[in-house]
């Protein structure tokens, strides 16, 4: 087989993305594990066995209680590294000949103005991060990537340029957050000469940082009594994500289309959507009440 390193390499450089390259390697521990305990040889894979060993490989993660959408994606991997060691497998022999257990979901929780209220009344470190991510529909990956010189805060709204390298699709884009953010960030941070230092993180260790943001917040949830699990008592309800459900449901009451453009989802011909900043800001501005979380500044926004 050809060098592993150089096929998650591979990988690497057509996402840009640290996420893709972990899973990639996440992959590849658990196919390990599978082949020893099957005892087989990766070199002795070919047409004539390739589909049983297949079927037992997804099987295997499945009794190992691995999830259906996990399972889909360790098998896109294990598609394109047999391919990229000369053993080819089309999407029509997959259709037929191998059985994959179906996604199954329960109901998520909305996160509501309460909720995001109670949460941030609990936490003063946090308060600017969680404002941020509620009216602006960015990822948490995105918002903590994000240098002071990336938001035009004195702008009204203030306006968020997202650059192509930290965005999910390496798509930049513009977003806006509330003024409830914007008075937030202004006492969280001193906005000033240090315009390329980033708002929410050291800059040291991104992964880590992210992996101490998600861990926080699920012990917030735990001491504002909101950790609720999932029907299958795995997933909790609540998460980062969640802020960003907020931010689409509530401009999508609006305008659907600008909910995902500013989100950074795809939508009907948005790519030909081009309307200049100044009519965007107009449009978030009155959306901007659905998007605050204080009750006095909601009733401010609208005098």
């Amino acid at each position: 087989m050809e060098s592993r390193e150089k096929w998650i390499d591979r990988w690497y450089r057509k996402s840009q993305s640290q996420d893709t390259k972990n899973s990639v390697q996440s992959f590849l521990k658990t196919w390990d594990k599978f082949l020893i305990q099957a005892k087989i040889n990766e070199k002795d894979l070919n047409k004539d066995n390739i589909f049983t060993v297949l079927q037992d490989y997804i099987n295997w993660g499945q009794d190992r209680g691995n999830s259906a959408t996990t399972i889909r994606q360790y098998f896109m991997f294990l598609k394109d590294w047999l391919w990229f060691n000369g053993v080819k497998i089309y999407d029509e022999d997959v259709k037929h000949e191998l059985a994959f257990p179906k996604k199954v979901e329960g109901e998520k929780a909305p996160m509501t103005r309460e909720i995001i209220n109670t949460l941030v009344e609990k936490t003063k470190s946090k308060k600017s991060l969680y404002l941020v991510l509620a009216s602006s529909g960015m990822r948490i990956g995105e918002t903590l990537q994000l240098r002071m010189k990336d938001v035009r805060i004195d702008e009204s709204p203030a306006r968020v340029i997202i650059p192509p390298p930290i965005t999910k699709a390496k798509r930049g884009r513009t977003t806006f957050i509330s003024s409830e953010a914007v008075e937030s960030l202004r006492d969280f941070r001193r906005w000033g000469k240090e315009s390329k230092n980033f708002i929410f993180w050291s800059g040291e260790d991104f992964q880590k940082a992210r992996a101490n943001q998600i861990h926080y917040f699920r012990e917030l949830l735990l001491k504002c009594g909101l950790l609720e699990k999932s029907w299958n008592n795995y997933n909790n309800t609540l998460s980062l994500h969640s802020f960003r459900s907020f931010f689409i449901t509530r401009v999508a009451r609006h305008d659907e289309n600008y909910s995902k453009k500013w989100a950074g989802q795809k939508g009907y011909l948005l790519q030909y959507d081009r309307m200049p900043i100044e009519e965007q800001a107009e449009i978030y501005r009155k959306i901007e009440p659905d998007l605050t979380i204080s009750s006095n500044l909601v009733n401010n926004i609208l005098k």
